[in-house]
């Protein structure tokens, strides 16, 4: 029997009968795949409590013909922290959505992996809203869909007013904003502040203070820009917006 080693984030869970669930998971070697756990709901499973939603495993797996099956599990790090706050766990459940939403099965990315991991550290030190904001543009980096916000995307002109068009993938200066008449208004230092959390070192990206008005900015971008690419709104992120940062 082939096993097969390799660390991993639980994405979700969902049950498969009456002792087993369905464990999705990000793993290091695989990328997105879906697994068995065995038994996982028995009192006495030696998985119980190891494959709850955002833990990181280090695991063992079997691979059957459809799906793999967990026959071991030891937490790396369980990220409770993440599970006990209502709003840190509505922030990381929208991560984990997004990265779902837009990962094919089994295609691994060490890239991808090490920003997930990254990224759920972050969300218990710095401002979550910030933590979220470095997940997407990186995240987008990574699958080749960045959109650009340091120049013009259609003359690559610089200038001090911008219009985002989710359409043509990027900003576009007061000659192009034509282009698209549905293109939304940014300021240039929302920008800059996208431009600092795709770049900036980890150990100094708590130095990036947004104010309120850069969030809504980046917000209302990056939401019509996902709703571009996915064609659907992510449960979590509308969460959210109703209920965690209406109030803010």
């Amino acid at each position: 029997m082939a096993l097969i080693k390799t660390e991993a984030i639980v994405l979700k869970q969902r049950d498969f009968s009456e002792a087993d669930k369905i464990i999705t998971l990000y793993s290091m070697k695989m990328g997105k795949i879906s697994c068995i756990a065995k038994g996982i709901k028995r009192a006495k499973s030696k998985l119980r409590g190891t494959l709850l939603p955002f833990t990181h495993n280090s695991l063992v797996l079997f691979k059957g013909k459809s799906l793999y099956t967990v026959t071991g599990a030891d937490i790396i790090e369980s990220f409770v922290n993440l599970r006990k706050d209502f709003s840190l766990m509505a922030y990381t459940s929208y991560i984990l959505e997004l990265l779902d939403s837009l990962v094919p099965e089994e295609e691994a990315s060490y890239q991808t992996f090490v920003l997930l991991v990254g990224t759920l550290h972050l969300l218990n030190v710095i401002d979550p809203r910030v933590a979220v904001k470095i997940f997407e543009i990186r995240f987008l980096r990574i699958l080749g869909y960045r959109p650009q916000t340091d120049k013009c995307i259609n003359c690559g002109g610089f200038g001090d007013k911008f219009w985002f068009s989710s359409g043509q993938g990027g900003v576009l200066c007061s000659s192009c904003r034509n282009l698209d008449s549905l293109a939304k208004r940014i300021s240039t230092g929302s920008l800059k502040i996208l431009e600092l959390l795709d770049k900036m070192d980890w150990n100094r990206i708590d130095r990036v203070k947004p104010s309120k008005k850069n969030f809504q900015e980046m917000d209302h971008i990056m939401d019509d820009y996902l709703l571009y690419l996915l064609q659907k709104k992510l449960h979590s992120r509308e969460f959210i917006k109703s209920v965690i940062e209406n109030k803010l």
